[in-house]
């Protein structure tokens, strides 16, 4: 027995790897003394292994590797690409961390071996795996971001796109790539999101980050198959958590929608999609996608034709800019001024098809890009009796 007057002794002299037990009682007096109470412990390899590897700070262009390095004074890190063969040592490390330098979007493998002396040289420790993110994307005026779909394999997401909220359906997890013409606004393949009923209520998925989003704006097409989600937004993803911006109202065919993304904090990561519904199943369907830097003069939105008549129609819309002019165009035909919004279009003819852009005036020789709407006017009302209709001239399923 040895006599220590501290709550704490420090054995010496121990062999390694080697179990010990080891009894302490408390001396009260003389001949006074409490119960023994034990543990016990095994001395480490006299080279031992690191472990307890982690991976930390993880960013685009550089993570710190830290380990349990016990008695060890030296160290040699690898590393290797996850597809990679070969590895790549570091040696002479002398502090249980390292900070390497990596690349966005890259899987890498990394171990650590203890050198305690010429020839003595640990087992290396568990392989640990980690992925960078990728490095946020800049949007300008010469690069903007596109996706269409068509080179994303089906089934999988765009790179460095990310699921924020996904439904497992136990073969595929939603959202992800889905090749269907019938279901893309062009070519063959479309982002697919998928709610089931009260189990997976939404999905949220996140396009690849991006620098200054709030310069930025968003356009697409979409549309649902099924049902009409109950909700569909656009917003952005800022620590990890969906904030709606925009709600979008859904057809059974593709539309085009923009969203300006100019109110969002400075600090926002990326653009996000959230499909909500939970009264049953849902799909909805978003195609060609493009990500600009918002023009100085933005086109109006939401142009909708109203109060169709034979010879008349009412159209207006939304404009983001503080503007008091605007310009329409009928059928391509000549450019007019406008001062009002929304515009009475009178003299046009029954049962004719008419599309109508519509841009915004900023400034001397400033506009918007076009936006555009098509109608079709009603018919005359029948004036002479009897009407006779057999419908033997229309082609079966024709209304």
């Amino acid at each position: 027995a040895v006599p220590v007057t501290e709550p704490s002794y420090t054995a010496t002299g121990l062999e390694a790897e080697t179990l010990y037990h080891v009894y302490v009682r408390a001396n009260c007096g003389t001949d006074d003394n409490s119960e023994w109470v034990s543990s016990n412990f095994t001395t480490v390899a006299a080279c031992a292994t690191p472990d307890g590897l982690v991976a930390n700070n993880v960013s685009a262009t550089s993570a710190t590797i830290t380990w349990n390095g016990y008695t060890a004074t030296n160290w040699t890190l690898e590393y290797q690409l996850g597809t990679a063969d070969e590895w790549t040592p570091v040696t002479d490390l002398t502090a249980a961390t390292y900070t390497m330098t990596t690349t966005d979007n890259t899987t890498y493998n990394v171990r650590v071996k203890a050198v305690c002396g010429v020839d003595e040289e640990s087992d290396y420790s568990t392989v640990i795996s980690f992925t960078t993110p990728c490095e946020a994307l800049t949007v300008d005026e010469d690069n903007p971001y596109t996706e269409d779909f068509e080179s994303t394999d089906q089934y999988t997401i765009p790179n460095c796109w990310e699921r924020i909220v996904s439904y497992n359906s136990g073969s595929y997890e939603y959202p992800y790539v889905y090749d269907y013409s019938t279901y893309s606004h062009e070519g063959t393949k479309s982002l697919r999101m998928y709610t089931y009923y009260y189990s997976v209520p939404e999905n949220v998925i996140a396009m690849p980050r991006m620098n200054d989003i709030n310069t930025l704006q968003v356009s697409f097409w979409a549309r649902y198959y099924s049902t009409n989600p109950q909700s569909f937004q656009v917003g952005y993803i800022k620590n990890g958590m969906f904030t709606s911006v925009q709600d979008i109202t859904l057809t059974a065919t593709h539309q085009p929608f923009t969203v300006y993304m100019n109110e969002v904090p400075a600090d926002a990561e990326a653009i996000a999609f959230r499909s909500y519904h939970a009264s049953s199943s849902s799909y909805v369907h978003i195609d060609d996608i493009n990500v600009s830097v918002i023009p100085n003069c933005i086109e109006p939105a939401n142009v909708i034709a109203s109060d169709i008549m034979s010879e008349t129609a009412s159209i207006s819309w939304t404009d983001v800019n503080p503007a008091t002019a605007w310009q329409y165009q009928l059928n391509g035909g000549d450019v007019v001024d406008v001062d009002a919004n929304p515009i009475e279009l009178t003299g046009l003819t029954a049962n004719t098809e008419y599309t109508v852009n519509v841009r915004t005036v900023c400034g001397t020789d400033e506009y918007s890009a076009w936006s555009s709407v098509t109608f079709i006017t009603q018919c005359d009302a029948i004036t002479e009796l009897p009407y006779i209709e057999e419908f033997e001239e229309y082609a079966s399923d024709i209304v």
